[in-house]
């Protein structure tokens, strides 16, 4: 951190100490480099629609500037931070896009073979359980069957014991199918961009390509619970911006900074809950205060109850595009309703 001593400072000797002005570029932290000695990359060249390479890196020098090889012909080059080097096509290159995001994280859920083992599991549990209950009819001793303690009747421990087994990995598989289906599938619009890009890059081969082709088995991190309709919208409107100055408040630095594909675009989600937060409390205002001022310039009884009717559709509609239920929505609507009826009644003829 950049500091400045006292000029009334002074040093053993009597003489006045040196001030340290303050810096105008200040030094940033040293981070650890992103790639190693030796790593295959590629890097976009001269504004290029796709990576060129490969190129081996071959010093990191201060700043986290690469310099690097190409393997064709040994030639050197150097490459800035800002080119953001990219990790090799394939599986590393698709594990770094997956990564990239939350809405983008998406992977096979195998629901249909989560129900085949369980239906395997199931049916080895009800043999079990059979053969517990022939033990239990054929059990010479009565007093056996009385008490756990001095039950002598081995095998019948020993399937007790298997079934335990059994049983805990049967519960582990159910609990994590059920887990399964309680998520919400991702939405169109992610599992689309994840389709482009797979698409556009051809990370796999063919036959390994499968498991991203049955969208309505993939699975995505939850979504946050304010997440509605508006927020939907205003990442969609985001990406058709990204060109303009008005997309730059949907993302930070740190967002252009995870990809230099043209292709791929990156937004803040705490930009859009933001933005989305300051539309929701102006609507949230209005419809409170724009219709009393407009029953206020009104005499028509008539038009003064299609102004409140009017106004509570639009009050419902916008409590639509948030993440609310159906009986919230009906209680909120006829409160608003209410108040509004009664300001009405209060008005002068």
């Amino acid at each position: 951190m950049a500091s400045q001593s006292s000029p009334t400072s002074q040093n053993a000797g009597g003489g006045k100490a040196g001030d340290v002005r303050q810096y105008s570029n200040a030094a940033q932290f040293p981070v650890a480099p992103s790639f190693s000695i030796g790593e295959i990359v590629y890097v976009y060249l001269n504004n290029q629609a796709q990576p060129d390479g490969p190129l081996v890196v071959i010093a990191i020098e201060e700043g986290n500037m690469y310099r690097l090889k190409w393997q064709s012909n040994g030639a050197e080059y150097f490459c800035l931070v800002s080119e953001n080097l990219l990790y090799r096509p394939g599986y590393p290159r698709l594990a770094a896009f997956l990564s990239s995001d939350p809405g983008l994280c998406s992977f096979k859920q195998f629901r249909r073979l989560h129900a085949r083992v369980l239906l395997s599991k199931q049916d080895a549990i009800v043999e079990l359980q059979e053969q517990l209950d022939d033990l239990d009819s054929q059990e010479p001793t009565a007093y056996f069957l009385h008490t756990l303690r001095q039950d002598r009747n081995t095998s019948r421990r020993a399937l007790l014991s298997n079934i335990s087994e059994q049983l805990t990995e049967y519960n582990t598989l159910l609990q994590s199918f059920y887990w399964h289906l309680e998520r919400k599938r991702p939405r169109e619009s992610q599992l689309q961009s994840i389709s482009n890009w797979l698409e556009g890059n051809k990370p796999m081969v063919e036959a390994e390509s499968s498991a991203y082709l049955d969208w309505e088995d993939l699975g995505s991190p939850h979504n946050p619970s304010d997440h509605g309709g508006l927020e939907s919208v205003l990442e969609r409107y985001s990406v058709r911006l990204q060109k303009t100055r008005v997309g730059g408040i949907f993302r930070t630095e740190r967002d252009l900074e995870k990809s230099t594909d043209k292709h791929v675009f990156h937004f803040s989600s705490d930009r859009v809950a933001t933005i989305s937060r300051f539309i929701t409390a102006i609507c949230a205002v209005s419809t409170l205060t724009v219709p009393i001022a407009v029953l206020y310039t009104i005499t028509s009884m008539e038009w003064r109850l299609g102004v409140v009717t009017a106004f509570t559709v639009v009050f419902a509609a916008s409590l639509c595009m948030t993440q609310t239920r159906n009986f919230e929505i009906f209680s909120a609507t006829a409160a608003y309703c209410a108040v509004m009826v009664v300001f009405v009644a209060n008005l002068p003829a």
